[in-house]
């Protein structure tokens, strides 16, 4: 990847081009030749032109759905033609439509939308276009966009009409079928609405599948769903779902098509819409139900500016390729629809769904804003601005050695900087006009802290909220390239533990490559929920952290030994303070598990451990962000796996149990690893205690 230092007109020479700039170059009747233009989209060599109503009758009459109805008939004593009539208004529910007319309406207006809030442009790289394109001719093809905001959907379609590609059938929830008007128009654009749990209803698995399954053999559209399963509130990835993937390969893995094309889509924001409510719904405030009334009641989005977007295609990946040692002959014996996938089948699509996440991670663009965040949240007393711009300056110059994508705007940094400052003034405040004299902060209310809680929902104080929420906001855009680091950082915390770098000046220990540390292992295990981590990559994880601390500078490698010098001290001491607040608040949770008698429900235990950290804080400098409900539920979750928790399901819920003992020895642990102690005597006896 390279890093860009570049205005946004040159983005194009770089592989990126504006697209809004694309549609104001056609002139005044730009943005309506944009939705009125001829749209002749590739086309699946092998595609049969259907209806909507010939794709509802195919799927109605296929094998699976039959059989499931003749069981369901016969087992719930029903006549299997009121099956079946149930089973067409389930696909009437389920389907997309196909009105063009709509469609260029909703993108006429999603052009106007996103040019009055995207101000610095919408870009897309070029350099893998034909790739896709020739893709779409001789394979079905599954986009995979990565998931932040409601936005991600809309720009996809929007490009895909741009660029001549097939508008996508998107895998949509129900939520926004039941939103007056917004559910027919996404309809009529091509969403399909799945419902969030299948649970047993064998007759709705058997319709959904057999009807993705339709348009995948058939190549009706390019199918788009999240692999995330979800918008991701914190700003970093999250762990990939399987059930739609396992769906969607099904007809490769039982021989039903010769390939299927995945296509990662990385999408990148300068600023997301949705960045206060995600805020407010990670500190416990519910999450709003999607309306049309609520849409309009957001239209004060229009008058901000949001900078910049970024769509990064990335090359197709060959199922085929990726499985090609998979024995498909084994679901020859029986009809296909009667067979689940092997148990080998799902974890190498599990290994290939964190390989797209990674791929999604590896080309995120990453804005100035991003820098200014995680320079900011690590200095809550605040930073002179001159002092800011030399940490911008050093963690730019680290990004460069270390290969990664940056987009920066022309023109001396300092400009940029107060450009970027001024974008995001309600989450940060100058002190002074003057740039030698001002002290750049995080905003935050000096009222006293104070919590209360509710009977039917634990809730923080305002007060409480409204700060903690500002500073969760920062974080996630400090979390938009955390996964560059965290591989690294867990690296450094365990050299540290082992060799005390920042007590030395310089030192030469050998490290090989294939001695990965029980503390390595013990924060990567615990840390699955919060970062991504390939499965089975344990090595490979290890070395690619020792490499970038090498690229760094921090290291200095010949051949198997590693020699660390005092000039490493900044990156070391960085990429600790990094994961400082996740290793902080996991403390906490086994801190507050250690006094704790009573089984709890899941959802009761995080609430409870959310209040006694609040109520634990005292000085205006904590870090806050510790005090998201995501953070936490990773967190309890993680613990789980040190044995200190244990997690049961009983009558539907999950309860959590407390291991009183192993909680004081992880978070003995955890304080070792948070504060570098280079004091592996004692972290070995704590790791012995706690495997009592």
């Amino acid at each position: 990847m390279d890093l860009l230092y570049l205005p946004s007109e040159d983005l194009k020479e770089h592989g990126y081009s504006n697209l809004l700039k694309e549609v104001q170059q056609l002139g005044w009747f730009g943005p309506i030749t944009f939705s009125k233009g001829i749209y002749y989209p590739e086309k699946y060599k092998h595609k049969i032109d259907r209806t909507p109503q010939d794709i509802w009758k195919g799927v109605l009459d296929a094998d699976r759905v039959q059989w499931i109805a003749s069981n369901i008939a016969r087992e719930e004593e029903k006549d299997k033609g009121e099956i079946l009539k149930d089973a067409s208004k389930i696909l009437q529910e389920m389907a997309y439509k196909e009105h063009l007319n709509l469609v260029r309406f909703f993108g006429f207006s999603m052009y106007h939308v996103m040019n009055t809030i995207y101000q610095e442009g919408i870009y897309y790289n070029t350099d893998t276009l034909e790739a896709l394109k020739k893709a779409i001719r001789e394979h079905p093809v599954i986009l995979m966009p990565s998931h932040r905001c409601y936005m991600d959907f809309l720009v996809v379609s929007v490009l895909s009409v741009h660029l001549g590609l097939p508008l996508p059938a998107i895998a949509s929830g129900m939520d926004f079928m039941t939103m007056k008007g917004v559910g027919f128009l996404l309809r009529s654009s091509g969403a399909f609405f799945m419902r969030r749990s299948f649970g047993t209803d064998r007759l709705y698995w058997a319709l959904f599948t057999e009807y993705v399954h339709s348009l995948i053999i058939n190549g009706d559209r390019t199918i788009e769903f999240f692999i995330e399963g979800t918008r991701s509130r914190s700003g970093k990835s999250l762990n990939p779902k399987l059930g739609l993937f396992s769906v969607v390969a099904e007809p490769y893995l039982k021989a039903q098509i010769y390939d299927i094309m995945i296509v990662p889509v990385s999408i990148s924001y300068d600023r997301i819409l949705e960045e206060s409510l995600y805020a407010y719904e990670l500190l416990g405030v519910p999450k709003p139900k999607e309306s049309t009334s609520g849409l309009f009641k957001a239209t004060g989005v229009l008058q901000q500016n949001y900078g910049s977007l970024h769509v990064h295609f990335s090359e197709p990946i060959s199922i085929r390729k990726e499985c090609c040692h998979m024995d498909r002959a084994i679901h020859s014996c029986y009809p296909r629809y009667m067979l689940r996938l092997t148990s080998a089948e799902q974890s190498y699509l599990n290994d290939l769904a964190f390989k797209v996440i990674q791929i999604q991670q590896k080309n995120m663009v990453i804005s100035v804003w991003s820098l200014i965040a995680t320079v900011l949240i690590h200095s809550l007393g605040g930073l002179k601005f001159i002092d800011l711009i030399k940490q911008i300056q050093w963690l730019l110059d680290l990004l460069r050695r270390c290969n990664v994508k940056v987009r920066v705007q022309s023109g001396n940094l300092e400009d940029v900087v107060k450009h970027v400052l001024f974008q995001y003034n309600h989450l940060v405040k100058v002190d002074s006009k003057n740039a030698e004299e001002a002290t750049v902060r995080i905003k935050q209310d000096e009222k006293p802290i104070s919590t209360r809680s509710s009977k039917k929902l634990v809730i923080l104080q305002p007060v409480v909220r409204d700060r903690a929420a500002i500073h969760i906001i920062v974080a996630s855009y400090r979390n938009q390239l955390i996964h560059v680091f965290v591989k690294p950082a867990l690296v450094a915390i365990d050299l540290q533990i082992k060799h005390g770098l920042l007590e030395c000046d310089t030192e030469q220990f050998d490290i090989h490559f294939a001695d990965v540390s029980n503390e390595f292992q013990f924060m990567r295990e615990m840390f699955y929920k919060e970062f991504i981590f390939a499965p089975n990559q344990l090595n490979t994880d290890y070395k690619e952290g020792l490499n970038f601390l090498c690229h760094s500078g921090a290291l200095e490698k010949n051949g198997s030994v590693l020699r660390y010098h005092s000039r490493g001290k900044n990156v070391i001491t960085f990429l600790m303070d990094l994961l400082r607040p996740f290793l902080t608040c996991y403390k906490l949770i086994c801190d507050y598990a250690s006094q704790f008698h009573h089984a709890r429900e899941l959802k009761e235990f995080c609430n409870l451990v959310q209040l006694w950290m609040a109520e634990s804080i005292e000085d205006n400098q904590v870090m806050l962000e510790i005090l998201s409900k995501d953070m936490i539920n990773n967190g309890v979750h993680g613990i789980e796996k040190t044995g200190a928790l244990r997690i049961s399901k009983k009558a539907g819920e999950h309860i959590v149990h407390v291991r009183r003992r192993k909680a004081q020895s992880i978070s003995k642990k955890l304080e070792c690893l948070r504060e570098g102690k280079h004091d592996v005597q004692s972290l070995q006896t704590i790791s012995s205690q706690s495997k009592l």
